[in-house]
């Protein structure tokens, strides 16, 4: 799965929110049609325009309860994603591009090849809802591999999608500011400035 697909759905988490207001759904409605939100060769239709606010917030709610199961419960980190999906009850959808449309082949991809064309055999959920395009996008990221980019910022808890699944903030900033309050909770700034001060009392001795 393209990464930039993966991020249209940190994009909903994100954008989303309980607090989100009529109008700032209508805007984020405009957004997403126009730049085609998880719009994609194996994945179709175009982002609803029939869901409600209180629709998409609770899609939004059980998405990211269903991934943050994934953090909480390593045995099983999965259960309550495929228990969405397989609720959904879709179709399979059978599909076979043309490497030029399908783009780069993952590690041990069936590749079949037709005169001088090669192609790609696909098997995928067929989506025909906001809910299904979301979870069927999540299902491809599973089943690639690429899942594990998409996580949330260890500072401000932003949902991203990084180039592969170490990737821990958002930001440089996030980063940094994370790792300062790392060093407050521990006490290592305040036992930094009990250090200068000693030191300076010691070198103030030797000059007199």
């Amino acid at each position: 799965m393209r990464v930039n697909i993966l991020a249209d759905v940190a994009y909903f988490l994100n954008a989303v929110m309980p607090e989100m207001t009529p109008a700032q759904w209508g805007e984020f409605q405009k957004v997403a049609n126009k730049r085609k939100l998880l719009s994609d060769v194996f994945v179709t239709p175009a982002f609803s325009e029939q869901l409600t606010l209180d629709e998409a917030q609770a899609l939004r709610g059980e998405i990211a309860r269903d991934l943050a199961y994934r953090d909480k419960n390593p045995a099983m980190p999965f259960a309550r994603l495929l228990g969405s999906l397989n609720q959904l009850g879709l179709k399979t959808k059978y599909q076979c591009l043309s490497l030029r449309l399908y783009g780069k082949p993952r590690p041990g991809q069936v590749i079949l090849k037709v005169g001088k064309t090669r192609f790609v055999p696909r098997i995928f959920p067929e989506a025909k809802t906001t809910k299904e395009l979301l979870y069927v996008t999540l299902s491809a990221a599973l089943m690639d591999g690429s899942l594990g980019r998409l996580k949330t910022c260890r500072f401000c808890s932003k949902w991203m999608v990084g180039k592969n699944s170490g990737k821990k903030f958002c930001s440089i900033l996030c980063k940094d500011n994370f790792n300062n309050q790392r060093r407050i909770d521990s006490g290592y700034y305040e036992n930094r400035r009990k250090l200068i001060r000693k030191r300076g009392k010691l070198a103030a001795r030797r000059r007199w």
